[in-house]
Order: C-alpha cells, then sequence, then structure tokens
C-alpha cells in the first residue's frame, strides 16, 4: 500500500464507484453488483501503481459488463420463448423448465 498523497487520491475513485455499485446491489438486492462493488472498493489496496489498478478496475467492471449483458440476453431469449409458447396455448412456465432444464422457473410480473 503506498500513501503517498496523489495515489491515496487515485485509490478514491475506483473505492467510490465500488461504494456505489455495492449499495446499488444491496437496495435491488442484485449479489454480482454487490459483489463487484466490494471488489473495486478493496482492491486499490493491494495494487502497487497506477497501471495495474487500471487494468484490475477494468477487468472487474468488464466482468460485471458481461455477465449483465449475458443476463440479459438470456431473460430477452426466456421472454421470447414465453410468448411463442403463450400464443401456441401451452403452459409457458412448465414448458421453459423443461426446454431450458430442471429447475428453471419463469415468474411472472
Amino acid at each position: 500500500m503506498n500513501l503517498d498523497p496523489t495515489w491515496l487520491f487515485l485509490s478514491l475513485i475506483p473505492g467510490a464507484i465500488g461504494f456505489v455499485l455495492f449499495v446499488y446491489g444491496k437496495k435491488q438486492e442484485r449479489w454480482l453488483h454487490v459483489a463487484t462493488g466490494l471488489s473495486l472498493m478493496v482492491y486499490p489496496y493491494f495494487v502497487g501503481n497506477a497501471v495495474p489498478m487500471l487494468l484490475v478496475g477494468a477487468a472487474v467492471v468488464g466482468g460485471l459488463w458481461l455477465a449483465e449483458l449475458r443476463h440479459t440476453r438470456v431473460r430477452g431469449y426466456t421472454q421470447q420463448l414465453s410468448a411463442k409458447l403463450s400464443l401456441q396455448g401451452k403452459s409457458a412456465p412448465r414448458t421453459l423448465s423443461k426446454v431450458l432444464g430442471t429447475g428453471y422457473e419463469v415468474r411472472r410480473t
């Protein structure tokens, strides 16, 4: 850990972003945002200079982005499949459970 004033100030940036993600994830009950926020708050303590801090921060936020992208695609796919199945007169949650694997349930909103 570096105690240089410039370094301390620069390490506040990912910490602040992490805090916002943590609070958002906690309020929305999204564990991935909570975990990403915690990691963004903690990792500057273990990184020695600016380049690794930038790379690690980008990797953590990029991982969150990829996970959200995948989640959005899966959710969109299940909504499309549910709409197709309801047009065919089939029970969407039961059929989706069969198509996507065991234990999958669709919540009606």
